[in-house]
């Protein structure tokens, strides 16, 4: 048996590093293309769900029958409409003869009788009456005497020449309108109406019966009452008549009258009650409203005019004027017609207006039965009349005996109060009211309590008006102000009196030496400013300059005011540039009639020119760097106090700042430096106050030769020992070479 052959073991080769990477990055892009590939599955999984049902939706499970659609081409043409004939047409039968169906209506039925003169169907129509026409009965037309109404025949596109015509005219009057007519009612009756028109060649008739009875009595109406605020020539009531009436001036209308309330009325008693003529045509008619009037009364809270709902013009019933000649002005009892307002105001008369909609009450049928009736009334009016007295004015402007106006009333008002007039001459009130042209004692005239029952002449007495006053006074300060009763003469008051239609001549504020001007005031505490101009003209209150008037202008004058200026400079060479000195300033009145400012004004200027503004106050402080400066503006007369603070006072000798610097100041008033950090003075022109801080680094000083030769052995010493130690280095860096 041949021994088995030992297989030879080859030890494993180490790959390079170069093929290890490859390898290493091929097993990684194996990795990432089954990845995708896995995820690429997993997404057709999930689609191959949504797919289907999506095709679901958009693909009907069953389509529609074929049988059920028929195709546009396909479909049966629709038959042709058979031609209109006339017994089809409504309201119209044809007569025998001329249609396929002309028996169902009898010939003769429904003619209306012929009346010679009265057709206004034409001639060939009354041709063809016995040939080819037809009649149709239609509704039965009621109506009063006067009354119109609207009838409609039959119409459509097709039919033409359309003709009225009345068998009675005297009973019924027609107006052809096309299809439509208007019909009147002219006396009781019964007439018939008879329509002709064309359609397709041949004439057809209608009729309509009209029954013509009389105007059913009036009865009781709602009756608007309106009250003309004016006299026979159209002059409107006076201010004053309307204040005694209680209505509002305003509210009269541009045609003078005002609503003034609602009244019931039994218009069934008036004499003319048929409608047809005017309602109020006589003194009965008029005694029988007037009595219906005073028994009850006008309702006022039912006015249109919620401002006049107190009114009390009841009181004044008695005085109504009964005549009725006035067509346009007068009393009237009147019917509005269709479309006008209930509480129009027109004058065009008291008929009956034909083509109303309103029942015997006076109520409209087409508007939720709102009032329709006016009753418009007119009352006696007297008159006073002015005229200027014997008053010799002096101006010009009007002279004895001319008018002066007039006032018109309700005849037997009674006043309470005079009344007043007007019209004046510039600058002129009423001293009073005479019946005599040179105001005699006993015969003033007042009107007060007394009716007026006729028309009254009143002469009329005037004089100037009181002069308005104004008074300007100097409240603080020195100073004056003119004064113009005193031909502009200046002094500490002026007085101002004019008359109240004319206009102040003002006044002007100066000031004294070191004053200025500081406005005018309204006030004595001089808080509310009126002007700063130095010349006042006062201007008129909103309601005019008045007689009481008696107003004071208050002048202020303060202090002149004169520059103060504070410098510092720094110098030495241990001095800082930058430093802040702090300084305090303090401002002192010369007198206790002027207190001081609260604050002053002041530019704090830099080394290098630039400015700023700002104030400070009486007693406040400031800082300043080397070459910075302050100028502020104080009142004249004021004395002031600098201070540099952290400086002591050192006698002879300069003053000391606490960080070593010598302090003395120079001001543009005096000669020299001054050893001091304090300067006080009473301020009578600009000035300038300049401080110097000095900072100096010192040498000491009084050696004697002594001294000076120990110094040398000292030094020589030092510098023989510092020779020593360099060359006992040298030696030990060679000895050790």
């Amino acid at each position: 048996m041949q021994a088995e052959r030992e297989v030879p073991v080859v030890p494993e080769q180490v790959e390079p590093h170069n093929t290890k990477q490859r390898r290493r990055g091929n097993l990684i892009r194996k990795k990432h293309i089954t990845l995708c590939f896995s995820l690429f599955l997993a997404l057709s999984m999930v689609l191959g769900q949504l797919i289907p049902v999506a095709a679901t939706d958009e693909i009907p499970a069953e389509e529609p029958q074929a049988e059920e659609t028929v195709p546009a081409a396909e479909e049966p043409a629709a038959e042709p409409e058979p031609e209109v004939t006339a017994e089809e047409e409504p309201g119209v039968v044809p007569i025998e003869g001329t249609d396929p169906v002309q028996d169902e209506q009898p010939a003769d039925e429904g003619q209306a009788p012929a009346e010679s003169g009265d057709s206004a169907v034409s001639d060939k129509a009354e041709v063809l009456e016995d040939q080819n026409t037809s009649t149709y009965a239609s509704e039965e037309i009621t109506l009063e005497v006067g009354q119109t109404k609207t009838i409609t025949g039959y119409n459509n596109d097709w039919a033409g020449n359309h003709s009225w015509k009345s068998s009675h005219k005297n009973i019924v009057e027609v107006q052809s309108n096309g299809s439509s007519a208007t019909v009147t009612g002219v006396s009781e009756g019964i007439a018939t109406i008879t329509h002709s028109y064309e359609l397709w060649g041949k004439t057809y008739n209608e009729t309509f019966t009209v029954v013509v009875s009389a105007p059913t009595p009036l009865g009781q109406a709602t009756v608007y009452v309106y009250i003309a605020a004016m006299d026979d020539d159209g002059n409107r009531y006076s201010t004053e008549m309307a204040e005694l009436l209680g209505i509002d001036y305003n509210s009269i209308n541009d045609s003078s009258w005002f609503a003034a309330g609602t009244v019931d009325l039994d218009l069934s008693k008036l004499a003319d009650g048929n409608k047809k003529e005017t309602i109020l045509n006589s003194s009965e008619d008029w005694d029988e409203i007037i009595s219906q009037l005073k028994s009850q009364g006008i309702n006022t809270s039912t006015t249109v005019n919620d401002k006049n709902k107190t009114n009390r013009i009841n009181e004044y019933i008695d005085q109504i004027i009964r005549d009725t000649v006035h067509s346009g002005n007068g009393s009237k009892l009147k019917l509005a017609a269709i479309g006008n307002a209930v509480n129009s105001n027109n004058n065009d008369g008291i008929k009956y207006q034909n083509n109303s909609s309103f029942d015997a009450n006076g109520q409209s049928q087409n508007n939720n039965g709102a009032f329709t009736w006016h009753l418009d009334l007119r009352f006696e009016t007297v008159h006073i009349n002015y005229l200027y007295g014997c008053n010799n004015i002096p101006t010009g402007s009007c002279k004895d005996g001319d008018p002066a106006g007039s006032k018109v009333f309700i005849r037997g008002a009674t006043m309470d109060k005079t009344p007043e007039i007007g019209v004046l001459p510039e600058g002129y009130k009423v001293a009073g009211y005479y019946t005599t042209s040179n105001f005699e004692p006993g015969t003033e005239w007042n009107a007060i309590g007394e009716p007026i029952t006729e028309d009254t002449t009143v002469y009329i007495r005037i004089v100037p008006m009181d002069n308005s006053v104004i008074n300007y006074v100097v409240q603080r300060g020195e100073g004056t102000v003119t004064d113009p009763s005193k031909n502009e003469a200046e002094g500490k008051t002026g007085l101002d009196s004019f008359n109240p239609k004319g206009s102040p001549a003002g006044s002007t504020a100066k000031p004294a030496e070191g004053w200025k001007f500081d406005g005018w005031y309204s006030d004595p505490d001089c808080q509310n400013l009126v002007t700063n101009e130095q010349v006042l003209i006062p201007r008129a209150p909103e309601n005019g300059w008045q007689e009481t008037t008696n107003i004071t202008y208050y002048a202020k004058f303060v202090r002149a005011s004169r520059k103060l200026t504070v410098t510092n400079t720094v110098s030495g060479n241990m001095a800082d540039s930058n430093k802040d000195f702090e300084y305090r300033f303090e401002l002192f009145q010369d007198d206790q009639q002027t207190s001081a400012p609260e604050s002053v004004k002041f530019v704090k200027t830099s080394a290098d020119g630039n400015s700023v503004e700002g104030t400070i106050a009486h007693n406040g402080t400031f800082t300043l760097k080397h070459g910075e400066s302050v100028t502020m503006e104080i009142p004249h007369g004021y004395s002031f106090m600098t201070t540099q603070k952290d400086t002591e006072d050192k006698g002879n000798a300069p003053s000391e700042h606490k960080d070593g610097y010598k302090t003395t100041l120079t001001t543009s008033h005096t000669t020299g430096a001054q050893n001091t950090h304090v300067h006080s003075h009473s301020l009578t022109e600009n000035e300038e106050v300049r401080y110097l801080n000095t900072k100096e680094a010192t040498v000491p000083s009084g050696m004697n030769d002594h001294d000076t030769a120990l110094h040398g052995l000292i030094l020589s010493a030092g510098a023989g020992l510092l020779l020593l130690g360099a060359i006992v280095m040298i030696r030990r860096r060679m000895n050790a070479i």
